[in-house]
């Protein structure tokens, strides 16, 4: 388990930096998922949706994203401050789909990290 410390450490929380990635950083997107990349030293990453009536859907449409975040970060390349937005269709699908729209977003942003070691603390 993450202490709230070291959480604070990789996790955008200012509403101004989210929207300053958001405003200025390169953008990937695909039909479910809005990704903006702010290349910069320091790797921070945060989880918004659009907003829908019941924040009980925005919640969990945030830790689906986020198990699959905790999936994947391990096989990608991630540097600087990242903002992952999910569109509100993304109720709509099963969490199979959104597996695999996730991980194309991802396929097409990011380099595969190495199965060695010595590559992956590299990135």
């Amino acid at each position: 388990m993450i202490s709230k410390a070291e959480k604070r450490k990789w996790v955008i929380s200012k509403s101004k930096d989210i929207e300053r990635v958001l405003r200025i950083g390169e953008k990937f997107e695909n039909e479910l998922f809005l990704l903006s990349i702010l290349k910069n030293k320091n790797f921070k990453v945060a989880f918004i949706t659009q907003r829908t009536k019941k924040a009980v859907d925005r919640n969990w449409l945030k830790r689906r994203i986020k198990i699959l975040y905790t999936k994947f970060k391990n096989e990608y390349c991630f540097s600087g401050e990242i903002v992952f937005l999910i569109k509100n269709k993304a109720l709509k699908y099963s969490f199979h789909h959104l597996v695999e729209r996730f991980h194309s977003l991802l396929e097409e942003t990011f380099e595969k990290r190495k199965i060695n070691n010595k590559e992956r603390d590299s990135c």
